[in-house]
This record gives structure tokens, C-alpha cells and sequence, in this order.
């Protein structure tokens, strides 16, 4: 029990799966917050505008991701880039089979970094997003969703399976089972299409199978499975 004054303040500490949240709320003139032992007590606390709190801790592989409180995926690396900074990667609970694009033009494609790889070729170099479907689901399932890389890809592969880099890992059926309980599509024994090109008409996919992840070079019309990727920072 206990009861807030005008000018008394307090902190809020909310925490969700997208992380959390802190908020100093100070009463204005004119009200009062009481909370009673065994009562309800409601009141509104605005946190739109708050960024998270900088806790790694609130994160590990495997995770849920939401955003609007609707899972889009699950985390599945935290890395840390040439400036300190560390991220973490999600892929989506969904997938798609979808071409690179419709077109053959170089578009300065890198093997490291997906999300440089989904905006340059249309913010640098013009070309019209319905040429490339792949690209396009990947932007159009959320704000800052892009096309994974070879290498973000490959990571995803070992992380799966725990390192193991054989289908048959028991993290395999693990991470299917979060998916399919969250309305994703599993992850089978496949190709997944990178946002790489490798020439001109050529570009790099990945192989999820036994062994490891291996990267072929096939047609950009060539039609593979898709799955979007995110990062943020922490």
C-alpha cells in the first residue's frame, strides 16, 4: 500500500519481449495515485518515444522476436561489429520461394552485410524493387527486414544446429518446434538464397543440409527459398 502526492515521482520499469523499458513518472498538480493492498489499481503510463534499455542480458539466441506483440522470428546470433557495437540477428518465422530478381544488372553486392545488400541496388542504383521479388518480400515483411547475406546465412546454419552443421542436430527439431508453435514454416533440408551476387546473372545460395553450409553460384532467375533477417543494436 501507499499513496503518491502532486509533485511525488517514482520509476516504472517495464519489460517485454522486445526489451526493457524505464520510465521516471512524476505526478502532476491536482493528482494523487493511491495503491491499496487487495484492490485494483489502474493508471496509464505513456512510453511511447522511450528506447530500451542498453541490457544484453535481456537477449539470447533462440528468443522470440515481436514487434506490435505479433512473434516475427527468433533471434539467432549476437555479434559484435569492427566499432564495439553488439547486435543482435533475427530471421523470420516465415519463408517464401521467390527469384533474386528478373534482371540481370550488377548491383555491388557484399558477402557480409545483407541489409547494405537489400537497399543499394534501389537506393544507389535505381533499380525497380518488383524486378526483384526476393528483396521485396524481405522489405515488405517489417521496417528494416532485408535479404541475409552468405555469411549472416551460414550463421543462421550453425546456429540450428548448435554448431554442428548436420541437419540431424537435435537443435534442428527444436528450433521447428518454436516455429510451428508460433504459426512459422520449419526449417528443412534446402537451399536458402542469399542477397550476394557473385556476376552479374549469378549469385550465391546456401546449402542447409548434412555436413555444412556450402554457397553455389545459380542463375538469378533461378527460384529458392527465402528468409527475411533483421538486427538490432544493444
Amino acid at each position: 500500500p501507499v499513496e503518491f502526492a502532486e509533485g511525488d515521482s517514482f520509476t516504472l520499469t517495464l519489460t517485454t519481449s522486445g526489451g526493457e523499458y524505464t520510465k521516471k513518472v512524476t505526478l502532476p498538480a491536482g493528482r494523487k495515485l493511491t495503491l491499496s493492498q487487495g484492490d485494483l489499481s489502474t493508471f496509464t503510463v505513456d512510453f511511447s518515444g522511450i528506447a530500451p534499455n542498453q541490457n544484453e542480458e535481456l537477449y539470447k539466441v533462440g528468443d522470440l522476436y515481436r514487434e506490435n506483440g505479433v512473434v516475427k522470428g527468433f533471434i539467432f546470433a549476437i555479434k559484435e561489429d569492427n566499432n564495439g557495437n553488439k547486435w543482435c540477428y533475427v530471421v523470420s518465422k516465415d519463408e517464401e520461394f521467390l527469384q533474386w530478381s528478373t534482371e540481370n544488372y550488377n548491383c555491388n553486392c557484399h558477402s557480409k552485410v545483407g541489409a547494405y545488400n537489400t537497399n543499394d541496388p534501389f537506393n544507389y542504383w535505381g533499380r525497380d524493387i518488383n524486378n526483384y521479388p526476393a528483396f521485396k518480400w524481405c522489405k515488405e515483411y517489417g521496417d528494416g527486414w532485408f535479404l541475409p547475406s552468405s555469411t549472416e546465412l551460414n550463421g543462421l546454419w550453425s546456429a540450428i544446429t548448435d554448431g554442428e552443421n548436420d541437419f540431424k542436430a537435435e537443435s534442428v527439431e527444436m528450433f521447428n518446434v518454436l516455429l510451428i508453435a508460433n504459426g512459422g514454416d520449419p526449417f528443412e533440408e534446402t537451399f536458402y538464397m542469399s542477397s550476394n551476387e557473385t556476376r552479374e546473372s549469378l549469385i550465391e545460395v546456401v546449402t542447409f543440409s548434412a555436413d555444412k553450409g556450402v554457397c553455389l553460384d545459380p542463375q538469378k532467375s533461378s527460384k529458392f527459398d527465402v528468409r527475411a533477417a533483421y538486427r538490432f543494436k544493444i
